[in-house]
């Protein structure tokens, strides 16, 4: 089935990816940029393919695969420290230590959304949004879970 969606990111988007299957120097889109996941490469307007098979879209026409960009990539422990955020199920919620919201220089944030420089940021990025992390989820989970922290 064919429609079309407004995306950010290069799709198809591979969640747990191995770079070992093919050997790729920087496979991980968002561990090599914090913030990959919520500006991608910008906004447009693509033609996807939903084969039902439950394993994404794929571009078909107009993307950023179509552009010479590569898919997106997901490691595994990064894949984990988002599904561990919406498996939260009560969060406790703490402020992170030497992280002031009041006196945070906020206008240096986007010295450090430049693609390639948010992995080099004097601060954690937030894992939902495109901001500085003040505060960090302390629930304990249990089973796979239990092995992360997230901010």
């Amino acid at each position: 089935m064919f429609m079309t969606t407004t995306t950010k990111l290069a799709h198809h988007i591979h969640f747990n990816y191995i770079s070992e299957q093919d050997g790729d120097p920087m496979p991980f889109h968002w561990c090599d940029d914090p913030i990959y996941g919520l500006l991608g490469l910008g906004e447009v307007e693509v033609e996807v393919m939903d084969n039902g098979d439950m394993q994404g879209l794929t571009e078909a026409v107009d993307g950023h695969t179509a552009a010479g960009y590569a898919s997106s990539r997901m490691c595994g422990f990064c894949t984990l420290d988002r599904l561990r955020i919406t498996a939260c199920e009560v969060h406790d919620i703490e402020p992170i230590e030497r992280m002031d919201p009041a006196k945070f220089d906020y206008g240096s944030i986007t010295d450090w959304m430049i693609p390639g420089a948010a992995v080099s940021a004097p601060f954690l990025w937030c894992s939902i949004c495109p901001a500085p992390a003040f505060f960090a989820c302390c629930s304990e989970m249990e089973g796979i879970f239990s092995i992360l922290k997230t901010t």
